[in-house]
């Protein structure tokens, strides 16, 4: 039995409908422009290999066609496009033919492709996209009339879904901009003098350069920190490196509980970027691009350093050579002005803040789950109706109404 009778065998079509190969139905191409050829005030679209559409001065085409890039995120991402465009070399031009509408193929591609492509390697993605893939994608094909009230309703269903999203992803931005403000309004509240940084810390220490792989020590075996422990809101315990035998003494600064870890060296965003360590982390040492700091409330100088002042003004005090990799040195570390007031109101305001994000981390994880949810609902949806597995035109509550009763949000 052929690839054609099994996927017709396991789905019931209705009338009318058939399996195709799509390289029989549509003409598959690639563009010719390159990267480099892109103008930001170019007049036509230019598709490059990304979501993202750049422009550029020329056009490689002019027809209609769906686009779908041939490296990276290879079966994540398509684009339906009209009149004249330029394509990137490395993307894909498919060209409908005349049993087949643009729209049509464009839900198809996002609702079958990838799923198509896992015959084609033992890995869980595809690196690479070849013609051949394409062309042999077998396509379920109804009439055109079909089609286009196929397309006509997804259309309608999928711009209110994703409206549905945007005002989710709205939500996710106030969230972090609540946060923000509360960090920075907290220590405009502060009571006590502005002081240096020295009077605020008790020690200071940093570790020691070593060679490193980028997998984790075996069990009993010391290891280094990445620096990419700090990059995210917490401490992460398992960014740590295994450290070549011969470079084991010259470890220095194990990591310790109750201490803060910062960045001094990073990119301009990273830089100063700190976070606390609440429990041992047993034979993990510090790099020398990292500072193990000794307060009294490490939380407290934790949020000091997400607020925007702090921020700010690491931004003028980190120096470089390049623009992408800066650095803090210890002397204006300790010479930059911070709150300081005493320690119970410096827990106080550690306690506050924690709470404060506890609180807002978990309707930010109830809005990602909402997020998934969506996306899960849309890509079902378009799956049921280019398989005929569902009735376009029967009337029913949309699927954005839907979910929003199961979302048991309204944003």
């Amino acid at each position: 039995m052929n690839t054609k009778d099994t996927l017709e065998g396991a789905m019931k079509f209705p009338s009318g409908w058939k399996y195709v190969q799509l390289g029989y139905i549509s003409n598959v191409g690639t563009g010719s422009a390159d990267l480099q050829d892109a103008k930001p005030d170019g007049y036509y679209p230019f598709f490059v290999r990304s979501e993202k559409v750049v422009n550029i001065d020329y056009f490689t085409h002019d027809t209609e066609a769906v686009l779908t890039a041939g490296d990276g995120n290879v079966g994540d991402i398509f684009h339906h496009v009209k009149d004249k465009f330029a394509a990137h070399q490395r993307v894909y031009v498919i060209e409908p033919g005349r049993q087949l509408t643009g729209r049509y193929l464009y839900y198809a591609m996002q609702a079958m492709f990838k799923e198509s492509l896992k015959g084609n390697t033992a890995k869980s993605t595809v690196e690479s996209l070849r013609r051949p893939m394409i062309t042999s994608f077998q396509i379920p094909l109804p009439p055109i009339a079909e089609q286009k009230i196929i397309t006509a309703f997804l259309d309608q269903e999928t711009a209110e879904i994703d409206e549905m999203i945007q005002d989710f992803q709205r939500l996710m931005t106030l969230l972090r901009e609540r946060m923000q403000s509360l960090v920075d309004s907290t220590f405009s509240d502060v009571l006590g003098g502005s002081s240096k940084m020295k009077y605020l810390i008790s020690g200071l220490e940093t570790g020691t350069s070593v060679s490193s792989a980028k997998f984790e020590p075996r069990q009993g075996e010391p290891g280094i920190l990445a620096t990419s422990a700090v990059y995210s809101e917490e401490f992460d315990r398992s960014a740590v490196k295994s450290v070549d035998e011969g470079e084991i003494p010259r470890l220095t600064c194990a990591i310790r509980e109750n201490t803060l870890l910062m960045s001094r060296m990073n990119t301009p965003g990273l830089v100063g970027k700190a976070v606390t360590v609440d429990r041992d982390v047993p034979n993990v040492y510090l790099p020398d691009r990292l500072w193990q700091i000794d307060l009294a409330v490490p939380r407290y100088l934790y949020w000091w350093t997400r607020s925007n002042v702090y921020r700010d003004e690491v931004q003028l005090l980190a120096v470089g050579a390049s623009s992408s990799m800066k650095t803090l040195s210890q002397q204006d570390f300790m010479s930059m002005k911070v709150p300081i007031p005493n320690v119970d109101t410096q827990e106080r305001v550690a306690m506050s803040l924690d709470a404060q994000q506890a609180y807002l981390r978990e309707n930010r994880s109830n809005t990602l789950q909402a997020i998934a949810l969506i996306n899960e609902r849309r890509a079902a949806l378009i799956s049921a109706a280019v398989t005929g597995q569902i009735d376009v035109t029967e009337k029913r509550k949309s699927v954005a109404e839907v979910l929003e009763d199961e979302v048991g949000i309204r944003v």
